[in-house]
Protein backbone atom coordinates (compact mmCIF):
# COMPACT_ATOMS: atom_id res chain seq x y z
CA UNK A 1 0.00 0.00 0.00
CA UNK A 2 1.45 3.38 -0.77
CA UNK A 3 -1.59 5.57 -0.35
CA UNK A 4 -1.73 6.94 -3.62
CA UNK A 5 -5.65 7.15 -3.20
CA UNK A 6 -5.73 8.33 0.21
CA UNK A 7 -8.73 10.13 1.30
CA UNK A 8 -10.31 9.74 -1.95
CA UNK A 9 -13.73 8.65 -2.56
CA UNK A 10 -14.26 6.68 -5.63
CA UNK A 11 -17.06 5.05 -7.02
CA UNK A 12 -16.33 1.35 -9.09
CA UNK A 13 -19.82 0.08 -10.76
CA UNK A 14 -19.69 -3.59 -11.75
CA UNK A 15 -17.91 -4.45 -8.42
CA UNK A 16 -19.02 -8.10 -8.51
CA UNK A 17 -16.97 -9.25 -11.19
CA UNK A 18 -13.28 -10.02 -11.32
CA UNK A 19 -12.20 -7.19 -12.90
CA UNK A 20 -14.49 -4.79 -10.62
CA UNK A 21 -13.52 -6.74 -7.16
CA UNK A 22 -10.01 -6.34 -8.11
CA UNK A 23 -10.04 -2.43 -8.64
CA UNK A 24 -11.96 -2.56 -5.53
CA UNK A 25 -9.58 -4.59 -3.59
CA UNK A 26 -6.59 -2.51 -5.11
CA UNK A 27 -8.31 1.21 -4.54
CA UNK A 28 -9.16 0.41 -0.76
CA UNK A 29 -5.83 -1.00 -0.41
CA UNK A 30 -4.47 2.69 -1.87
CA UNK A 31 -6.47 4.34 1.09
CA UNK A 32 -9.38 5.16 -0.93
CA UNK A 33 -12.85 4.86 0.43
CA UNK A 34 -14.93 2.98 -2.36
CA UNK A 35 -18.54 2.62 -3.58
CA UNK A 36 -19.29 -0.25 -5.75
CA UNK A 37 -22.30 -1.55 -6.96
CA UNK A 38 -23.43 -4.56 -9.07
CA UNK A 39 -26.52 -6.32 -10.79
CA UNK A 40 -25.46 -9.47 -9.26
CA UNK A 41 -26.10 -9.42 -5.45
CA UNK A 42 -23.93 -12.10 -3.96
CA UNK A 43 -21.22 -11.58 -6.14
CA UNK A 44 -21.06 -8.01 -4.71
CA UNK A 45 -21.29 -9.57 -0.93
CA UNK A 46 -18.27 -11.27 -2.16
CA UNK A 47 -16.25 -8.71 -2.67
CA UNK A 48 -17.86 -6.33 0.42
CA UNK A 49 -16.63 -8.93 2.50
CA UNK A 50 -12.84 -9.66 0.57
CA UNK A 51 -12.48 -6.00 0.84
CA UNK A 52 -13.52 -5.48 4.63
CA UNK A 53 -11.22 -8.40 5.47
CA UNK A 54 -8.66 -6.94 3.91
CA UNK A 55 -8.92 -3.81 6.46
CA UNK A 56 -10.55 -1.53 3.35
CA UNK A 57 -13.54 0.73 3.50
CA UNK A 58 -15.97 -0.45 1.13
CA UNK A 59 -19.60 0.51 0.38
CA UNK A 60 -22.10 -2.12 -2.01
CA UNK A 61 -25.18 -1.60 -3.36
CA UNK A 62 -26.91 -4.42 -5.18
CA UNK A 63 -28.43 -4.95 -6.81
CA UNK A 64 -27.98 -2.10 -9.13
CA UNK A 65 -29.42 -1.37 -12.90
CA UNK A 66 -27.28 1.12 -13.82
CA UNK A 67 -29.48 1.69 -17.03
CA UNK A 68 -31.88 2.60 -14.65
CA UNK A 69 -31.35 6.83 -14.17
CA UNK A 70 -32.96 6.94 -11.01
CA UNK A 71 -30.76 3.82 -8.99
CA UNK A 72 -27.89 5.51 -11.31
CA UNK A 73 -28.68 8.78 -8.91
CA UNK A 74 -29.12 6.41 -6.05
CA UNK A 75 -25.67 4.50 -6.38
CA UNK A 76 -24.11 8.37 -6.08
CA UNK A 77 -26.04 9.91 -3.85
CA UNK A 78 -24.94 7.21 -1.93
CA UNK A 79 -21.70 9.11 -1.49
CA UNK A 80 -22.73 12.40 0.15
CA UNK A 81 -22.46 11.97 3.41
CA UNK A 82 -18.55 10.89 1.80
CA UNK A 83 -18.71 14.43 0.93
CA UNK A 84 -18.68 14.04 -3.16
CA UNK A 85 -16.59 11.91 -5.36
CA UNK A 86 -13.23 12.39 -6.52
CA UNK A 87 -13.09 8.80 -8.68
CA UNK A 88 -15.64 7.06 -10.98
CA UNK A 89 -14.64 3.92 -12.35
CA UNK A 90 -16.88 3.13 -14.93
CA UNK A 91 -16.36 -0.61 -15.66
CA UNK A 92 -19.96 -2.43 -16.06
CA UNK A 93 -21.37 -3.73 -18.33
CA UNK A 94 -22.83 -6.53 -20.40
CA UNK A 95 -23.64 -8.29 -23.63
CA UNK A 96 -25.81 -10.37 -25.68
CA UNK A 97 -23.53 -12.12 -28.41
CA UNK A 98 -24.56 -12.15 -31.81
CA UNK A 99 -23.40 -10.72 -35.18
CA UNK A 100 -25.43 -7.91 -37.10
CA UNK A 101 -27.95 -10.02 -39.26
CA UNK A 102 -29.32 -12.93 -36.56
CA UNK A 103 -29.11 -10.44 -33.25
CA UNK A 104 -32.51 -9.28 -32.28
CA UNK A 105 -33.27 -5.35 -32.34
CA UNK A 106 -34.05 -6.25 -28.13
CA UNK A 107 -30.43 -7.32 -27.56
CA UNK A 108 -29.06 -4.95 -29.70
CA UNK A 109 -30.69 -1.66 -27.47
CA UNK A 110 -30.29 -3.89 -24.23
CA UNK A 111 -26.65 -4.15 -25.01
CA UNK A 112 -26.01 -0.30 -25.40
CA UNK A 113 -28.25 0.67 -22.77
CA UNK A 114 -26.10 -1.57 -20.56
CA UNK A 115 -22.87 -0.59 -21.54
CA UNK A 116 -22.68 3.24 -23.60
CA UNK A 117 -25.91 4.57 -22.01
CA UNK A 118 -24.77 3.79 -18.42
CA UNK A 119 -21.67 5.34 -18.84
CA UNK A 120 -23.13 8.38 -19.71
CA UNK A 121 -25.55 8.28 -16.85
CA UNK A 122 -23.05 7.62 -14.31
CA UNK A 123 -21.18 10.30 -15.27
CA UNK A 124 -24.12 12.73 -15.28
CA UNK A 125 -24.84 12.06 -11.93
CA UNK A 126 -21.09 12.16 -10.52
CA UNK A 127 -20.07 15.16 -12.17
CA UNK A 128 -21.55 17.98 -9.90
CA UNK A 129 -20.25 15.63 -6.94
CA UNK A 130 -16.46 16.03 -8.30
CA UNK A 131 -17.20 19.54 -9.03
CA UNK A 132 -18.25 20.60 -5.48
CA UNK A 133 -14.79 18.55 -4.64
CA UNK A 134 -13.13 20.80 -7.27
CA UNK A 135 -12.80 18.25 -9.39
CA UNK A 136 -12.14 14.58 -10.56
CA UNK A 137 -11.47 11.88 -12.26
CA UNK A 138 -13.41 9.36 -14.62
CA UNK A 139 -12.20 6.33 -16.36
CA UNK A 140 -14.08 4.83 -18.62
CA UNK A 141 -13.35 0.81 -19.64
CA UNK A 142 -14.00 0.52 -23.07
CA UNK A 143 -12.49 -2.58 -25.50
CA UNK A 144 -10.27 -3.71 -28.22
CA UNK A 145 -13.60 -4.24 -30.23
CA UNK A 146 -14.98 -0.75 -30.16
CA UNK A 147 -11.27 -0.08 -32.20
CA UNK A 148 -10.60 -0.33 -35.53
CA UNK A 149 -8.94 -3.53 -36.02
CA UNK A 150 -11.12 -6.57 -36.30
CA UNK A 151 -13.76 -7.22 -34.17
CA UNK A 152 -11.84 -8.23 -30.38
CA UNK A 153 -11.88 -11.58 -31.13
CA UNK A 154 -9.65 -14.20 -32.49
CA UNK A 155 -10.38 -15.18 -36.20
CA UNK A 156 -12.75 -11.93 -35.95
CA UNK A 157 -15.52 -14.18 -34.78
CA UNK A 158 -18.73 -12.05 -35.26
CA UNK A 159 -20.46 -12.33 -31.85
CA UNK A 160 -19.88 -8.84 -30.88
CA UNK A 161 -21.52 -6.89 -32.82
CA UNK A 162 -23.68 -4.68 -30.59
CA UNK A 163 -21.03 -5.14 -27.95
CA UNK A 164 -18.33 -3.42 -30.22
CA UNK A 165 -20.56 -0.45 -31.20
CA UNK A 166 -21.28 0.41 -27.89
CA UNK A 167 -17.33 0.69 -26.72
CA UNK A 168 -16.32 2.74 -29.89
CA UNK A 169 -19.13 4.80 -28.62
CA UNK A 170 -17.73 5.35 -25.17
CA UNK A 171 -14.45 5.80 -26.70
CA UNK A 172 -15.90 9.08 -28.15
CA UNK A 173 -18.30 10.00 -25.35
CA UNK A 174 -14.55 10.21 -23.18
CA UNK A 175 -13.47 12.82 -26.11
CA UNK A 176 -16.61 15.16 -25.33
CA UNK A 177 -16.70 14.06 -21.64
CA UNK A 178 -12.83 15.53 -21.34
CA UNK A 179 -13.83 18.98 -23.74
CA UNK A 180 -17.50 19.43 -21.73
CA UNK A 181 -16.26 18.38 -18.18
CA UNK A 182 -12.78 20.50 -17.73
CA UNK A 183 -13.99 23.32 -16.69
CA UNK A 184 -15.40 21.50 -13.27
CA UNK A 185 -11.71 20.55 -13.04
CA UNK A 186 -12.65 16.82 -14.04
CA UNK A 187 -10.78 14.32 -16.35
CA UNK A 188 -11.90 11.97 -18.35
CA UNK A 189 -9.51 8.84 -19.56
CA UNK A 190 -10.39 5.64 -21.61
CA UNK A 191 -8.74 2.18 -21.18
CA UNK A 192 -9.20 -0.37 -23.64
CA UNK A 193 -8.44 -4.32 -23.35
CA UNK A 194 -8.02 -6.84 -24.64
CA UNK A 195 -8.91 -10.40 -23.69
CA UNK A 196 -8.62 -10.88 -19.81
CA UNK A 197 -9.23 -14.01 -18.46
CA UNK A 198 -12.46 -14.29 -15.91
CA UNK A 199 -15.18 -16.16 -15.20
CA UNK A 200 -17.80 -15.22 -18.20
CA UNK A 201 -15.02 -15.63 -21.20
CA UNK A 202 -13.16 -18.90 -19.72
CA UNK A 203 -15.21 -20.97 -22.40
CA UNK A 204 -14.47 -18.51 -25.36
CA UNK A 205 -10.59 -18.73 -24.29
CA UNK A 206 -10.55 -22.32 -23.49
CA UNK A 207 -8.39 -24.16 -21.16
CA UNK A 208 -4.43 -24.40 -20.98
CA UNK A 209 -2.92 -25.75 -24.32
CA UNK A 210 -6.52 -25.72 -26.05
CA UNK A 211 -6.55 -24.82 -29.52
CA UNK A 212 -9.07 -21.42 -28.69
CA UNK A 213 -6.10 -20.26 -26.20
CA UNK A 214 -3.52 -20.83 -28.38
CA UNK A 215 -4.90 -18.66 -31.20
CA UNK A 216 -5.12 -15.66 -28.71
CA UNK A 217 -1.74 -16.27 -27.57
CA UNK A 218 -0.75 -16.28 -31.13
CA UNK A 219 -2.14 -12.95 -32.00
CA UNK A 220 -0.40 -11.12 -28.80
CA UNK A 221 3.22 -9.60 -27.99
CA UNK A 222 3.31 -10.46 -24.86
CA UNK A 223 2.37 -13.87 -24.70
CA UNK A 224 -0.15 -14.32 -22.24
CA UNK A 225 -3.89 -14.01 -21.39
CA UNK A 226 -4.58 -10.34 -19.71
CA UNK A 227 -5.37 -10.28 -16.25
CA UNK A 228 -7.89 -8.17 -14.20
CA UNK A 229 -5.00 -6.37 -12.35
CA UNK A 230 -3.31 -4.96 -15.60
CA UNK A 231 -6.46 -3.32 -16.12
CA UNK A 232 -6.50 -1.94 -12.88
CA UNK A 233 -3.21 -0.73 -12.33
CA UNK A 234 -3.96 1.21 -15.60
CA UNK A 235 -7.17 2.53 -14.40
CA UNK A 236 -5.32 3.50 -10.94
CA UNK A 237 -2.52 5.77 -12.85
CA UNK A 238 -4.99 7.54 -14.52
CA UNK A 239 -7.24 8.58 -11.65
CA UNK A 240 -4.99 9.76 -9.32
CA UNK A 241 -2.34 12.64 -9.22
CA UNK A 242 0.22 10.72 -11.22
CA UNK A 243 -1.63 11.56 -14.54
CA UNK A 244 -2.55 15.11 -13.38
CA UNK A 245 -1.93 16.31 -17.02
CA UNK A 246 -4.05 13.39 -19.04
CA UNK A 247 -7.19 13.87 -20.15
CA UNK A 248 -9.35 12.84 -23.01
CA UNK A 249 -6.33 9.84 -24.02
CA UNK A 250 -7.57 6.09 -24.77
CA UNK A 251 -4.55 3.44 -23.10
CA UNK A 252 -4.45 -0.02 -24.51
CA UNK A 253 -3.96 -2.89 -22.59
CA UNK A 254 -3.62 -5.60 -24.88
CA UNK A 255 -0.65 -7.17 -24.48
CA UNK A 256 0.42 -5.74 -27.87
CA UNK A 257 -3.29 -7.34 -29.93
CA UNK A 258 -3.79 -3.98 -31.78
CA UNK A 259 -0.60 -2.45 -32.82
CA UNK A 260 0.63 -6.13 -34.22
CA UNK A 261 -2.92 -6.23 -36.29
CA UNK A 262 -3.78 -9.69 -34.06
CA UNK A 263 -0.37 -11.22 -35.92
CA UNK A 264 1.74 -11.58 -33.28
CA UNK A 265 5.28 -11.47 -32.88
CA UNK A 266 6.88 -11.59 -36.59
CA UNK A 267 7.66 -14.06 -38.98
CA UNK A 268 10.75 -15.46 -39.23
CA UNK A 269 11.99 -16.54 -42.72
CA UNK A 270 14.26 -19.60 -43.20
CA UNK A 271 17.48 -17.18 -43.37
CA UNK A 272 16.61 -16.11 -40.01
CA UNK A 273 15.09 -12.90 -40.56
CA UNK A 274 11.87 -11.17 -40.33
CA UNK A 275 9.78 -11.52 -43.01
Amino acid sequence: MTGRMSGKVVVITGTGGAMGRAAALRFTAEGATVVGCDLDAESAARTEHEVHRAGGSFRSLAPSDLADEQQVERLMAATDELGGIDVLYNNAGAVRPGGPLELSRQDYEWTLATTLTQYWLCAKHAAPRMGGRGGGAIVNISSIAGGHVGTGLAGNQPQVFAYGLAKAGINRLTELLAIELAPLGIRVNTIAPGVVENAGNRELIGPEGSPARQAYLDSFLIKRIGRPDDVVNAALFLTCDESAYITGAHLTVDGGWTVSGQRGWPAVSEAGGAS
